[in-house]
């Protein structure tokens, strides 16, 4: 509904991009991959955080379906001591997104591991690839500006990969505009979501 899929394996139609992207980093036997940046929108042309993350007091990992060996961290506000709110919007997980709530438990290591999805918040995660270089902010502050009315939630992972969240009445708006730049050979996008809320 929302994005293209790969028929065969179900996957967002840029995750070979994506690899390739991060081609450097597979060669390492685990990959942690991080972003501590918080989630912002434009209001009336000015950055503003997302309430929640004033809050956020832990790192939530996800297992990335692809590789097993592969986790990304993401802001959390600790529930109680079994369950946290995602209050960062994922850049490689799918089937989680801002505003939902996992179970955690803790790794040998001491670290909040996400188990499982206890309350579905309903937003959709949308990621868009700017393959070309860009000098900071050429690519995600016009992608800002230009889905400021619908009220999207944005979080970076470089200059070229962007993580946009949509509310469920808006996420098809949000599809079509990202559909016609992709057609426009702009960007390529993904939906974060593989199932059904």
């Amino acid at each position: 509904m929302y994005a293209r899929r790969n028929a065969r394996t179900g996957q967002g139609h840029f995750a070979r991009s994506r690899t390739r992207a991060f081609s450097r980093l597979s060669s390492l036997a685990f990959v942690h991959r991080e972003h501590p940046s918080r989630v912002v929108r434009l209001q009336r042309g000015q950055l503003v955080g997302y309430p929640p993350a004033e809050a956020e007091d832990c790192t939530t990992w996800f297992a990335l379906d692809d590789n097993p060996d592969e986790w990304e961290g993401i802001l959390g506000r600790r529930l109680d001591d079994h369950s946290a709110e995602v209050v960062g919007i994922p850049v490689f997980a799918y089937d989680v997104n801002l505003a939902d709530r996992v179970t955690i438990v803790k790794s040998a290591e001491g670290a909040d591991v996400s188990s499982g999805i206890l309350l579905d918040a309903g937003n959709l995660t949308f990621r868009a690839y700017f393959e070309t270089a860009s000098e900071p902010g050429e690519n995600w502050r016009p992608l800002m500006t230009n889905l400021e009315s619908l009220g999207c939630w944005f979080d970076t992972w470089d200059e070229n990969l962007v993580s946009v969240s949509a509310a469920p009445e808006h996420a098809q708006e949000v599809a079509n505009y990202l559909s016609m730049r992709q057609g426009r050979n702009e960007l390529q996008y993904e939906t974060g979501r593989l199932r059904r809320p």
